[in-house]
């Protein structure tokens, strides 16, 4: 039997409920491993375990913000891509994310398709590997 790639393991880090489930059946249903989390100190551990390469995260997370978990993740695992969510669609807010060195910036609401499909287009997301 022929043994089946390794899926492409993704942390979703937000605070809401919903935004994180969207997120999660849309990357599971397109063959990525997701595990999601409201908190910043989960996400940066995750990352920790060495096999997560890409990480999902809201700028408004309650006990460290996007911006500490990205800053933690590019000095711990700096293979891993990192990408802002927020609502704050403002230049500012873009630029500052830009300059913080977020690989990729998103702002709600977003299909989880739409999210998937411009990160596979920007060479962050490689399809999800087994099941695909």
């Amino acid at each position: 039997m022929a043994e089946a790639m390794a899926r492409t393991r993704v942390v979703v880090a937000h605070i809401a409920g919903t935004v994180r489930q969207i997120l999660r059946e849309g990357l599971e249903s397109r063959g990525y491993d997701v595990v999601t989390t409201a908190l910043g100190e989960e996400a940066m551990g995750l990352v920790g375990e060495g096999d997560v390469e890409l990480l999902v995260v809201s700028l408004e997370l309650e006990d460290v913000d996007g911006w500490g978990v990205a800053a933690a993740v590019a000095e711990r695992a700096p293979g891993t891509a990192v990408v802002a969510l927020t609502a704050d669609a403002r230049r500012a807010t873009r630029e500052r994310a830009e300059a913080a060195g977020f690989d990729a910036f998103f702002t709600l609401p977003i299909r989880p398709f739409e999210l998937v499909d411009r990160l596979e287009a920007m060479g962050m997301a490689a399809g999800g590997g087994a099941g695909d």
